[in-house]
């Protein structure tokens, strides 16, 4: 089900209840609530300030206004869908709120009704219309190891740096390994705010507050942390993580999202919001083993296998098995392959640096970068070993 971002006008205390049992287990969140209104301005003011993508109407408390209520909202800047409440199935109340513009028209009982109404309203939305290229401009990478230790975070921090680099366009890299947090570490982020923080006030998340949350170590390129020092027991709904992603891809050209490892529910919802997820691996079976089943219930769960990256870390210059053989084993072609140069990354981070970009790994880094985005690079010497094609 998508999650929807909705704004409530309810009067009648029945249907207030039913709504908020129903809604209890939906991954939707709630902008506003209003029990009555003054005016139709008054409804609309809330609407504009909140960007409500669904918009439910209590029927009986607007009585005589319900066409206009419901034609009006559709008419606004936000143009949410509408869906009407009442506490019976009046033909003629249903006959004007379908004509005045409502998507939907429910009355009790409502736990199930309103669940299948949301699942018709996801099915309906349309990622390619003009408010989702609108608020959706940027394209955004997920990079996630398929076991602890895989280099992942390394990746992203060095891809997110090459990218800014090779677009001249803005950038952010998220952090979404609350576990670890080791961006904020290597990208020498120094604000104590985080990602967290971003969803726990999905309500106010606009340029001005988004501005407080992120760094910038480098230029054009930002990083949103993950916590320094905040437990994580007390997450707010993992699935707000969606509408943080949402907001910064309308503010950025490129959004990078480190996942760190496996596949967790905040990374099953940042994955929803992903345009390409990069998994990295290296040659150790284990790590071989993860990410073929990874790649399995990524695709189960309807991830296009067109927008899976399947990228081998720390690779040995002399390897037993070929490319293909891996391939064709793991049932995933390899998009990339990264040199092990551990001396270089680990002189680079007790440096308090990110790899410089004349050694062979950080190279490698920006044609991954390259691939990603389109942009076109010189072509690269012929590696020396074909495991490095």
């Amino acid at each position: 089900m998508y999650p929807f971002t909705i704004g409530l006008l309810i009067s009648t205390p029945d249907l207030w209840e039913e709504v908020q049992a129903a809604l209890r287990n939906l991954p939707l969140r709630v902008a506003f609530e209003l029990a009555t209104v003054g005016s139709l301005a008054v409804l609309l003011d809330k609407v504009e300030r909140y960007r409500p993508e669904v918009l439910i109407l209590d029927a009986a408390g607007l009585e005589t206004r319900l066409a206009e209520f419901v034609a009006g909202a559709r008419r606004s800047t936000v143009a949410p869908k509408v869906v009407v409440l009442n506490k019976s199935s009046d033909p003629e109340q249903i006959l004007t709120a379908l004509r005045a513009g409502a998507s939907e028209y429910l009355y009790p009982p409502l736990i199930d009704s309103i669940k299948q109404a949301f699942e018709r309203l996801s099915i309906d939305h349309d990622p390619q219309s003009s408010r989702s290229r609108e608020t959706q401009k940027g394209r955004t990478f997920g990079f996630l190891s398929a076991k602890g230790g895989c280099g992942a975070t390394t990746l992203a921090c060095h891809v997110a740096l090459e990218i800014q680099m090779q677009t001249a366009q803005s950038t952010v890299l998220t952090d979404l390994d609350l576990s670890s947090g080791l961006v904020r570490f290597l990208m020498q982020s120094k604000t104590r705010y985080s990602v967290v923080d971003a969803m726990r006030n999905v309500e106010r998340l606009d340029s001005n507050y988004w501005n407080g949350l992120v760094s910038n170590g480098h230029a054009g390129l930002e990083v949103l942390s993950a916590p320094l020092d905040e437990t994580t027991r007390d997450l707010p709904r993992v699935h707000e993580i969606r509408h943080v992603l949402r907001f910064a891809r309308s503010q950025y050209a490129w959004l990078i999202a480190d996942l760190g490892h496996g596949l967790d529910p905040l990374t099953w919802n940042a994955v929803e919001e992903i345009d390409e997820l990069v998994l990295v691996s290296t040659m150790e079976v284990p790590a071989l083993h993860r990410s073929k089943a990874i790649a399995r219930q990524l695709l189960d769960a309807g991830f296009s296998r067109d927008r899976l990256r399947f990228i081998l870390n720390r690779v040995p210059r002399k390897s037993d098995v070929t490319m293909d053989e891996l391939e064709r084993i793991l049932d995933l072609r390899v998009f990339e392959s990264v040199p092990n140069d551990y001396r270089v990354l680990e002189q680079a981070y007790a440096d308090g640096r990110l790899v410089t970009s004349d050694q062979p790994v950080r190279q490698r880094m920006a044609r991954i970068a390259a691939k990603l985005t389109g942009v076109t690079q010189e072509a690269p010497r012929r590696a020396k070993f074909s495991i490095f094609r």
